[in-house]
C-alpha cells in the first residue's frame, strides 16, 4: 500500500478505531472502577474473539471494511493496558497473579481469534 492508498482508507480506519474505543471507555464503565480486571478481561477477550470473525470474512468484504474492522478490535482491546498492569503484579511480587493475568489474556486472547476464526469456517461450510 502506498502512501495515497493510505490517506483513502484512514477515514474507514480512523471511525473503526473511535467506535472502538469509545466501546472499550463504556465496557469499563459498566463493569465499575471496582472491576476494571474483569473489564480488562471481557474487552481483550470480545475483541480477540471478533478479529478472529474478522480474519474468518475478510475475503469476502472490501479492504475499507476490513480495514475498519481491524481498526475497532484494536480501539477495543487494551492490551497496553495490560502489559502495565502484569508489570505493576510483578513489582510488587504477584508471580502467581501475574501469571495468571499473562495466560488468560494472552492465551484467552489466541482462543477466542481461533473460536472466531473457526465459527465462520463452519458457518461457510469452508
Amino acid at each position: 500500500m502506498n502512501f495515497a492508498e493510505f490517506w483513502q482508507y484512514a477515514p474507514a480506519i480512523a471511525l473503526g478505531g473511535v467506535v472502538g474505543a469509545l466501546t472499550r471507555w463504556a465496557t469499563f464503565r459498566a463493569w465499575g472502577s471496582e472491576r476494571t480486571v474483569a473489564a480488562l478481561l471481557s474487552v481483550n477477550s470480545v475483541g480477540s474473539f471478533a478479529l478472529g470473525v474478522f480474519y474468518g470474512i475478510a475475503p469476502e468484504l472490501p479492504f475499507a471494511t476490513t480495514a475498519a474492522l481491524v481498526a475497532f478490535t484494536g480501539g477495543l482491546t487494551t492490551f497496553s493496558t495490560l502489559v502495565v498492569e502484569i508489570a505493576t503484579q510483578a513489582r510488587t511480587r504477584q508471580w502467581r497473579r501475574a501469571a495468571t493475568t499473562t495466560l488468560a489474556h494472552f492465551g484467552g486472547g489466541a482462543l477466542f481469534a481461533w473460536l472466531g476464526a473457526t465459527a465462520v469456517i463452519m458457518a461457510s461450510g469452508a
